[in-house]
């Protein structure tokens, strides 16, 4: 039997929302651990930044072409809050905006070479940390279970947000 919150449970036998209950603290030190709410910890590459600059980064490199519509309505952010943060990542020489190559009235986004660089060392750390994670686990046997679980937790997740993408007509 585990505590979770004063509450006695036992892993298996508890519902959905007990279980998730006892993922967060586990989940929470990983989270903690990797720095993720703070990107300027990794490197001096990253001042400045915050991980939603990071995530319109990697919206451009996954999406070639991407216009600033795709990307608002993919993040539901406003107009103007958009504008600001592609503003800012353009003075950073991170993106440079492009005439769309699909829509010749909206501006495209590419990664710059700075940019590229920058992804490529948010790629090594993600790198560091995943090995991190490996490296906590006491057997290749462990390693291999958990690899297998959490690119199955990933998979599932992906399917469900392209799902609701393409039933709200987005990316």
């Amino acid at each position: 039997m585990s505590k979770v919150d004063g509450k006695a449970a036992t892993m298996g036998h508890q519902g959905p929302e007990s279980e998730a209950q006892a993922l967060l603290p586990g989940l929470v030190k990983v989270l903690w651990a990797m720095r993720v709410d703070r990107p300027s910890t990794w490197s001096p590459a990253f001042e400045g930044l915050n991980p939603l600059d990071l995530h319109i980064l990697a919206i451009i490199e996954a999406w070639p072409d991407v216009i600033l519509k795709e990307i608002r309505d993919y993040l539901e952010v406003p107009n103007s809050t958009l504008t600001g943060m592609i503003d800012r990542l353009e003075k950073k020489g991170l993106i440079e905006r492009t005439l769309s190559g699909r829509d010749r009235r909206s501006f495209g986004l590419k990664l710059t070479a700075k940019g590229q660089e920058l992804r490529g060392e948010q790629h090594q750390i993600r790198l560091a940390g995943a090995s991190g994670m490996l490296a906590a686990l006491d057997s290749d046997e462990e390693r291999r279970a958990f690899v297998g679980m959490l690119n199955k937790i990933g998979d599932r997740l992906v399917l469900n947000e392209l799902g609701k993408a393409q039933d709200n007509g987005g990316l």
